[in-house]
């Protein structure tokens, strides 16, 4: 019984095992240092459809020996402070670098296109050398990201109308004319034929009691985030009785692509009088 409990606390006291010895400082090297100088892209944007945008990134030789060769370089979206090798790449290029210490180079490459990734806020980010292949005095410098964010959601068409003005001009008999403004919400272009259906009302919400004065199948090509004014044409019947009314257009976007969530809506203008 000593003799084992001596062995134990031999045992315990022991103390713990030195920390392992700090790496050996990098001798001369190159090391790259990312920086974000300019991104475009569209504020809302779809993943998964063709967009128009681009990244331009400044790439400098921070260390102490020249840089000859090809760089991966991985442009991704982030949520985060600082791009990572775990986020959604949205392309992997290489390119031929020739830099002497403290040279730097701009480099700009378009985006056609992004991947599938969740809806949400992101940045775009650069990774130089992502794999860690290359040699530098420093890892911990090789990503940067812009500062401004992108609102990244699954294509959609949201498409809302609204009436430029108060109808002018219209009478008991006769055909007019008002204007109707067409916005496209959505992150996409909308395409296809909006079915237009007008009314006259004596209040500014639609009913099925409202007089049909109007349809107007209007030829869609509407890039997201614009609007386009549209002239649709009003026939008043005769015998229409004086008073205060108001101008209802229904929109059916059922053939619209692609075909909004909410694919009907309604809009009123102000009052008038006949």
């Amino acid at each position: 019984y000593h003799a084992i409990r001596r062995n134990s606390l031999t045992t315990a006291s022991k103390p713990p095992p030195p920390p392992p010895p700090p790496p050996p400082p990098v001798g001369p090297a190159a090391d790259l240092v990312a920086e974000v100088a300019k991104a475009t892209m569209p504020s809302a944007v779809a993943s998964q459809t063709k967009i128009k945008g681009s990244i331009s990134v400044r790439v400098t030789n921070a260390g102490d020996l020249s840089l000859s060769g090809l760089v991966p370089i991985s442009i991704r979206l982030t949520a985060g402070d600082s791009p990572t090798t775990d986020d959604v790449e949205v392309l992997r290029t290489f390119k031929e670098l020739r830099l002497k210490p403290g040279q730097a180079k701009t480099l700009k490459f378009a985006i056609s296109q992004l991947p599938d990734v969740d809806p949400g806020t992101y940045h775009l980010g650069v990774i130089l050398d992502p794999e860690d292949a290359m040699v530098e005095k420093l890892e911990t410098n090789n990503t940067a990201e812009s500062a401004a964010t992108y609102a990244v959601a699954d294509p959609f068409v949201t498409l809302t109308g609204a009436y430029r003005g108060t109808p002018t001009g219209l009478a008991s008999g006769k055909a007019g004319r008002a204007s109707l403004d067409l916005t496209n919400a959505g992150n996409v272009p909308a395409s296809g034929v909006l079915d237009v259906t007008l009314y006259l009302s004596s209040d500014d919400e639609w009913d099925a009691g409202d007089l049909l004065v109007g349809a107007v199948p209007l030829k869609l090509k509407l890039k997201a985030g614009t609007v386009k004014a549209n002239k649709v044409k009003v026939i008043v019947p005769v015998g229409m009785a004086a008073g205060t009314y108001f101008l209802i257009a229904k929109l059916d976007a059922a053939t619209v692509q692609p075909t909004p969530a909410d694919a009907d809506s309604v809009t009123a203008s102000g009052a008038f009088t006949l």
